[in-house]
């Protein structure tokens, strides 16, 4: 998909009637003939608008990523 295919469907959702709850939209990337042995995915996206509460995350790493992990800590 190409960014003014995500932006026609994004338009499409905004586009239809109000609901009576709070929405919200999922974003899955599937990442497809990726080697993980040889091509670790190793990373961080900050998100340009705050989703209004705390989240907790939890993370698994190594010794080597600890200071890098605790970086991204609020």
């Amino acid at each position: 998909m190409d960014k003014a295919q995500i932006q026609k469907a994004l338009a499409d959702i905004k586009a239809q009637p109000p609901r009576k709850f709070t929405q919200s939209y999922d974003l899955v990337i599937n990442l497809k003939n990726l080697e993980l042995k040889s091509n670790p995915v190793d990373l961080f996206v900050t998100l340009p608008f705050p989703k209004g509460k705390s989240v907790k995350i939890a993370a698994f790493v190594d010794r080597e990523l600890v200071e890098q992990a605790t970086k991204f800590c609020i």
